[in-house]
């Protein structure tokens, strides 16, 4: 059961680390598509506009998985290997506002009408605001709710071609503890003091 991808540039896809039905359920996902499934109209789309099929999902499993690895062939360098986790922050180039930023909700494998087996990433998108950080002057995103369905979420992994060195932090609150971050608080901070190491 290999995992392929349409574009002949995207190669030696793997995926690590299947969740299982307890913890899609924790994360308040389902393993079954259905119309009334969130993200059935994503990923019809994404089939139709990128995988160019544009028929009936047949196949209603879906599979989600924590990472995954391929390689990028580019004709003007050498090959790329990536690997992505669920939680990465990924800058990707978009339409309207040049560079977009997004968090790797997660990995989802399914199987086409065809029998092949194609990996998409489900993204919670970031969103621009028009207030800057007073300590750190660097400005102020929100994080996409769940329930926020403007945005199609579903995307396949040739969205994703170069390792990103974005790098977000968590806008902090009293509501926040050692021991993990308030959720409901869903601002962030975009560090742009955060450099890659040469």
């Amino acid at each position: 059961m290999s995992t392929v991808y349409y574009d002949k540039n995207f190669i030696d896809i793997s995926l690590y680390n299947q969740w299982d039905a307890k913890k899609v359920k924790s994360k308040g996902l389902s393993k079954k598509l259905d119309e009334n499934h969130p993200f059935f109209r994503d990923l019809y789309r994404a089939y139709a506009d990128y995988l160019y099929s544009s028929a009936v999902i047949m196949n209603k499993k879906i599979e989600f998985y924590s990472s995954i690895t391929f390689t990028v062939l580019k004709s003007d360098q050498e090959p790329i290997r990536l690997k992505i986790r669920v939680g990465d922050i990924v800058e990707l180039n978009e339409e309207s506002e040049g560079i977009a930023y997004a968090k790797v909700n997660s990995i989802i494998r399914h199987q086409a009408n065809n029998g092949q087996y194609y990996a998409f990433f489900l993204f919670d998108w970031f969103q621009a605001t028009d207030y800057i950080d007073t300590v750190s002057e660097c400005l102020l995103y929100d994080i996409q709710k769940l329930e926020e369905l403007q945005w199609y979420r579903i995307f396949p992994i040739n969205f994703i071609d170069h390792m990103s060195y974005v790098h977000f932090v968590h806008n902090c609150t009293n509501t926040c503890s050692n021991i993990g971050h308030d959720e409901t608080n869903r601002s962030y901070i975009l560090n742009e003091f955060y450099y890659k190491a040469i």
